[in-house]
């Protein structure tokens, strides 16, 4: 989801259950999450930080932990010196602090919903978890949250009367995601893993033999399309290839993709999601690729050496 409708989502639960005065704290938690978008210049640079990118190590519990904590140092004093109205201060510092991290976690919750999911458990493992109901950022909800917004600011409708309209909106939306995605897996029946696209009418499915990956498609109503088959390995093998997947190159192409293939060119190991180079799937849209050179003899000191691009 976009930040501002992690805002507004964070507002709206604190009016709800009667807490006004944390609703500053809690937006502020649930939207400094997205600042790890500025990250994402340290993992450029250098690779063996591609968990310092949007959507990685700010993302994970830990994490979310210590962004909530900052969201409270910056926002108490903020409070303290009556910059909010009156209504929305006057907190007392612990519940405010608690509103900060839970704004945080609700962040992540939410994300949590979406494709290709979050490294909770970062830094211990980059390993990422997702309910697969949603296809990363959602438009329409973004599109819903700046109405809102602007209905607010014009004084179309008052905080307390646009709650329900605004949860009914987010509730109808993740419902017919959730109806979709239930119905999607009943009737591929683990065939495959189910990737949820634009449309919830249409799901990618992703497939797994030793040697391949395969890539279907499915639309409601119809049958599932005839695979497509990326080989895993193209003129090379998975065991000459094993060395240099745990390059910072190699594992920050690895985390941001869906499947990822090597193929061997020359004297350079390409490893590639060819989901997000072909754009079948657009998020996450970076590092798509590493080319890697290889070791043009036994004794070279270290798999990789030498300069290597990545796209």
């Amino acid at each position: 989801m976009d930040s501002l409708t992690h805002g507004l989502t964070a507002a709206v639960l604190a009016y709800a259950l009667g807490l006004p005065g944390l609703i500053p704290f809690a937006v502020a938690g649930s939207m400094i999450v997205d600042v790890d978008a500025i990250l994402s210049r340290l993992s450029d640079r250098n690779p063996e930080h591609y968990l310092f990118t949007h959507g990685g190590i700010a993302h994970s519990l830990a994490g979310a932990t210590v962004m909530g904590a900052l969201a409270w140092a910056v926002v108490a004093p903020a409070a303290g010196a009556r910059f909010f109205p009156p209504a929305i201060s006057g907190a007392a510092l612990p519940a405010a602090f608690l509103a900060a991290i839970g704004g945080a976690y609700l962040h992540i919750g939410l994300d949590t919903l979406a494709c290709p999911g979050l490294p909770l458990f970062a830094p211990r493992s980059d390993r990422k978890y997702t309910a697969g109901l949603l296809p990363g950022p959602s438009f329409l909800l973004m599109v819903a949250s700046i109405l809102f917004l602007i209905g607010l600011g014009l004084g179309v409708v008052g905080w307390p009367g646009m709650i329900l309209p605004y949860v009914g909106v987010i509730a109808a939306f993740l419902a017919v995601r959730l109806a979709a995605f239930v119905l999607v897996r009943a009737k591929l029946r683990g065939a495959g893993r189910p990737i949820p696209t634009v449309s919830p009418l249409r799901w990618l499915v992703i497939g797994e033999t030793p040697g391949a990956w395969t890539v279907g498609e499915y639309r409601f109503g119809k049958e599932p399309t005839e695979p497509a088959v990326y080989p895993k390995y193209r003129d090379t093998t998975a065991d000459a290839v094993a060395p240099y997947l745990d390059l910072p190159e190699a594992r920050r192409v690895r985390y941001h993709s869906y499947i990822t293939t090597a193929a061997e060119e020359g004297d350079t190991l390409v490893i590639a999601d060819p989901l997000r180079t072909s754009r079948a799937i657009f998020y996450p849209p970076y590092y798509t690729e590493a080319r890697i050179p290889l070791r043009e003899r036994p004794g070279d000191p270290s798999p990789g050496s030498g300069a290597m691009s990545y796209s």
